[in-house]
């Protein structure tokens, strides 16, 4: 049993691009998440308050996670808390195309 020592979360709704973008938004939180992976044992993402989201943020979000910090990290030090059972669903999708193409 593992015990999780400390953990920040990040409301994915602080995170929004000025100019209105969602995959610039999706770069600002995936490089503050990355930041806290240095500082922290657990990153858990909070996606209440989101409008709209695509796979398109998802993927960008998860990308850069998983390219910075690794795939381990993404699957092991990152939860997602969703407010819609669409949210999880894009990001189910998202999740495994981006673990599968960084498999590879």
């Amino acid at each position: 049993m593992s015990v999780i020592l400390n953990q920040t979360i990040l409301e994915a709704s602080k995170y929004i691009d000025p100019t209105g973008g969602l995959v610039a938004s999706a770069v600002l939180l995936a490089e503050t998440a990355i930041a806290q992976l240095d500082k922290v044992d657990m990153v858990v993402i909070d996606l209440v308050g989101l409008r709209s989201v695509s796979s398109s943020y998802f993927n960008t979000l998860l990308t850069q996670i998983a390219q910075k910090r690794g795939t381990t990290t993404l699957q092991h030090r990152v939860e997602m808390r969703f407010s819609a059972a669409a949210q999880k669903a894009i990001f189910d999708s998202s999740y495994r195309a981006v673990i599968q193409s960084l498999s590879l």
